[in-house]
């Protein structure tokens, strides 16, 4: 499911796979109902839900780097990036992806994104990722046309987004909104739409204009618009659609109100092009046929019954150590009594004794809490890439080693999964020992094996 946030509500649109797919989409918009109403509505349970948020919501920046590196842009971007926002006091979260050394930076206020996410409501889980309206725009448009760089106007019912792209990056984008009961007027619109189209048409050096005109744009806006440009000698043309057969072979006619629904999917299968605004402590979690709720409440429950069996253990080890003093002690007493002396013979005290040591030693360590394997647990849980659909078939955890083994839909999956965990402090190294393919019902997988190394000094100051 994905859905778009519009001015006057929400537009859904539904694909059963991703591209190229042999079934075209089912496409909607819905006004008056909040995001989990509209949800709720769509019978929506296990499926995953993309939501592409309005330009209002966040901030694009455009930054140039010494180094192309992805992980390191990803450590300092946060703190290069606040020199472009309004304001640097404020918390944002910030994703970006790579254009050579230049970064294309989206950045959003961190407890705008809890509201957002809080208004999903018993959805949250469903939500896979928040993709910039611009990005959805950029890939929608690559989708269907050939050109590197366009001049693109995005009518709605009431608004009109002016987006311009050169060399695959997103040079500008501006959103111009009228309000339900606001005049639509010549002079208004020139007033506040002009200055836009003259910087944009200068920084391209190419006055020529894509339009995309939505079925259910506001007609009086199309026209003036339309007007506007005429006046100004500026050719236009709607998107081209000639590409859409590449994507959806049997598809006989295109609603151009899907453009950036069908950037939002395109994103699904472009790792290098994806920009999700579900970061950090948003993260999406990663599902399998078993959640990772699930897995850790079954890991949970085993580490209880782990440490009560040990509990009862070190007890009946206490119990028996105080059978061994008072036995001892009665056999002295009975030597005495006897021959005047003590008189017992202790290696097979002494041998025994020693292994009890040597029991209470292993328990001791098993149950130290900086080794806990729930620990482990909820640190796998936290780096498993949310976008990464994996299906788990065995996990082992011992001191020193973790042993991880699943089924994943490419072998992309596979070096994500192993690049998010390497980011640890609690991992020393993630090895991948052994993968394959299969065939299924399902279609095609990719079976793997992760040989995961516990840093152990570091595990000592947690």
């Amino acid at each position: 499911m994905f859905i778009e946030e519009v001015v006057d509500g929400f537009r859904l649109m539904i694909s059963p796979e991703k591209l190229p797919t042999s079934e075209g989409f089912l496409l909607n918009t819905v006004s008056g109902m909040t995001i989990e109403e509209v949800l709720a509505d769509a019978g929506i349970e296990k499926e995953n839900v993309y939501f592409v948020i309005s330009p209002v919501r966040y901030f694009r920046s455009r930054m140039h780097f010494p180094f192309t590196d992805q992980q390191k842009i990803e450590g300092v971007i946060g703190y290069e990036v606040r020199d472009s926002l309004p304001s640097q006091h404020m918390d944002y979260v910030t994703d970006f992806y790579l254009v050579g050394n230049e970064a294309q930076a989206f950045s959003v206020e961190r407890e705008k994104m809890r509201a957002l996410l809080q208004s999903f409501g018993r959805y949250r889980e469903n939500l896979r990722a928040v993709i910039p309206q611009d990005v959805a725009l950029f890939l929608g448009m690559h989708t269907l046309i050939e050109e590197d760089g366009y001049f693109l106007l995005q009518l709605e019912n009431r608004s009109v987004y002016i987006q311009f792209v050169a060399e695959r990056r997103i040079i500008n984008g501006r959103l111009v909104a009228f309000d339900g009961d606001e005049e639509i007027t010549a002079d208004g619109l020139q007033q506040r739409i002009l200055p836009h189209l003259l910087m944009c048409a200068k920084l391209s050096g190419n006055s020529f204009i894509w339009m995309n005109r939505a079925p259910n744009a506001n007609e009086e806006l199309c026209d003036k618009i339309e007007g506007l440009l005429e006046g100004l000698n500026i050719p236009f043309n709607q998107v081209g659609v000639k590409n859409i057969g590449n994507y959806y072979p049997d598809i006989k006619s295109f609603d151009y109100s899907a453009l950036s629904l069908l950037g939002a999917v395109r994103s699904t299968s472009l790792p290098l092009m994806q920009v999700n605004l579900l970061k950090n402590e948003f993260k999406p979690r990663a599902k399998g046929y078993v959640s990772v709720r699930e897995f850790t409440l079954v890991g949970v429950l085993l580490v209880c019954l782990f440490v009560l069996g040990t509990a009862s253990l070190v007890f009946d080890i206490s119990f028996r150590k105080q059978q061994v003093a008072a036995l001892k002690g009665r056999i002295e007493k009975l030597g005495k009594n006897t021959f005047g002396i003590a008189v017992v013979d202790e290696t097979d005290v002494r041998k025994r004794v020693s292994k009890v040591r040597e029991r209470v030693k292993v328990l001791e360590e098993s149950t130290d809490r900086h080794l806990s394997s729930l620990k482990l647990l909820k640190e796998l849980s936290l780096y498993f890439p949310g976008d990464v659909v994996i299906e788990y078939t065995d996990i082992i955890i011992e001191r020193e080693h973790i042993k991880l083994s699943g089924n994943v839909r490419s072998f992309s999956d596979i070096d994500k999964i192993r690049e998010d965990l390497v980011m640890s402090d609690y991992f020393k190294a993630v090895e991948v020992t052994n993968t394959g393919t299969a065939g299924s019902t399902g279609g095609f997988t990719v079976t793997f094996v992760l040989d995961i190394t516990v840093a152990q000094e570091q595990m000592g100051g947690i």
